[in-house]
């Protein structure tokens, strides 16, 4: 996540700050409201010691490691991973796959059969339009 992003969430949320989360987020900024909501709602049922200690993509998913966290914080917690794994982590567009088009290696064709339909070599991931979404035509 960029600078600008990261320090908006520690200036907003005690419970992130750089001693407790040194390697900062370790997602792209298209998460950056997934995890802001999330913590609008882990402030409202965190005990008072709360920290949040690592937020990383895994395998497209978002995954947070806590400290003295309480059953409330771990239901929101759960919620917020299960919807991570629709929402595009680079551009925040909705997602079919693991990852848009951005952050997709494009596949290499090796048929030779000129009746296929030429698709460039690329999966469509991102489903909202946005900057994620496949161009559209052909080579």
């Amino acid at each position: 996540m960029n600078d600008n992003n990261t320090r908006k969430l520690y200036k907003q949320f005690k419970f992130l700050n750089k001693k407790t989360l040194p390697d900062g987020f370790e997602c792209e900024d298209g998460w950056y409201a997934l995890v802001y909501n999330m913590c609008k709602e882990l402030k409202e049922c965190a005990p008072l010691d709360f920290v949040i200690t690592r937020v990383m993509n895994k395998y497209g998913e978002l995954e947070v490691h806590t400290k003295n966290g309480n059953m409330p914080t771990r239901i929101v917690l759960s919620a917020y991973r299960s919807d991570s794994m629709d929402i595009c982590d680079r551009c925040g567009n909705d997602k079919e796959l693991q990852s848009c088009d951005k952050c997709t290696v494009p596949e290499v064709d090796y048929s030779t059969d000129d009746d296929e339909e030429d698709d460039n070599g690329q999966e469509t991931l991102c489903s909202g339009g946005g900057s994620c979404a496949p161009a559209s035509g052909g080579t």
